[in-house]
């Protein structure tokens, strides 16, 4: 809001504006803005009123259609540029910048495109850990197929501000994208430590994990799956394609006492029970120290505990 360097009159019209515009009344509470600015003082401090004014006109482009819509937007623009002009180190008119162009874009607008980017780039580089324009930065050059880039501006968002799941989401997209499958494996992995129930987050892990030859690996994710999500088809369905491989795994090393529990497990999971119990039973015979699990296993499975 202004600062009391604003004569008391423009002060008033402001705070009137602000109030009509939460209760809904755009045209009226635009003129009533618009008063506040005829009597403001012309200072940094009226950037506010113009920042009010343009945000206001920009979430009622929201929600119309048309040649009112690119209108709204436009004077949206045009005031959030003179707010930039009377405060150009004002880090909310900043702010303000890069949504409303990415607004008038869409409506058609092809020059506002790297005008948005130039501003969510100005306030990333002020306040890296400023989530709004990260994330829209970071898609701009997702979508403009700079990779490396938005990687960078998404890890050091979120070493900021952690726990932001649409900031690994689009992590994990621009790291794969970019041929860093390792370093996508990473993040997939924090998002899911984030999200256990995301089952897209588990699919991409395990099928990373499955690619690089870790088929162990790649089972153990999906068998990890909350209650809650372990009857979902797409994870069952990968885990009926791990438990192939690891069928042909035990085939060629039928000693490996792991492997057995291992398939045990994905049997399990897949209430093939009597498979389960029978990958148990070869997984003790080869390994004896590893039979109180196995009985526990076993006994979950009405098979013999003893």
């Amino acid at each position: 809001m202004p600062a009391r360097t604003e004569p008391p009159a423009a002060s008033y019209e402001f705070a009137l504006g602000t109030l009509l515009g939460v209760e809904g009344s755009t045209d009226e509470a635009v003129a009533t803005l618009d008063r506040a600015l005829a009597l403001s003082a012309k200072g940094p401090d009226t950037a506010y009123i113009l920042l009010e004014e343009a945000q206001l006109l920009a979430r009622e482009a929201q929600s119309s259609q048309g040649a009112a819509n690119g209108e709204r937007l436009a004077r949206a623009a045009a005031r959030v540029a003179d707010a930039g002009r009377l405060a150009p180190d004002n880090l909310d008119v900043l702010r303000a910048v890069g949504p409303i162009q990415l607004a008038l874009e869409q409506s058609g607008d092809a020059s506002a495109a790297a005008k948005a980017r130039a501003a969510f780039e100005a306030v990333v580089e002020r306040d890296p850990s400023d989530v709004q324009a990260a994330v829209s930065l970071s898609r701009i050059y997702i979508q403009a197929k700079e990779l490396d880039r938005a990687a960078s501006v998404l890890r050091q968002l979120i070493d900021k501000v952690p726990q932001q799941r649409l900031a690994y989401a689009l992590l994990v997209e621009a790291l794969l994208r970019a041929g860093r499958s390792a370093e996508g494996e990473t993040a997939v992995a924090e998002l899911l430590a984030l999200d256990p129930a995301s089952i897209e987050a588990r699919l991409t892990l395990a099928g990373l994990q499955g690619r690089r030859g870790d088929v162990k690996a790649a089972t153990s994710t999906l068998l990890a799956a909350p209650d809650a999500v372990k009857g979902d088809q797409r994870l069952l369905r990968q885990l009926a394609a791990a438990v192939a491989v690891l069928e042909r795994q035990a085939s060629l090393e039928p000693s490996d006492a792991t492997r057995q529990e291992n398939l045990g497990d994905a049997y399990a999971a897949l209430g093939h029970l009597d498979q389960a119990k029978e990958a148990y039973r070869k997984a003790g015979q080869l390994d004896a120290t590893r039979m109180d699990t196995l009985r526990r296993k076993l006994a979950a499975l009405g098979g013999e505990s003893r």
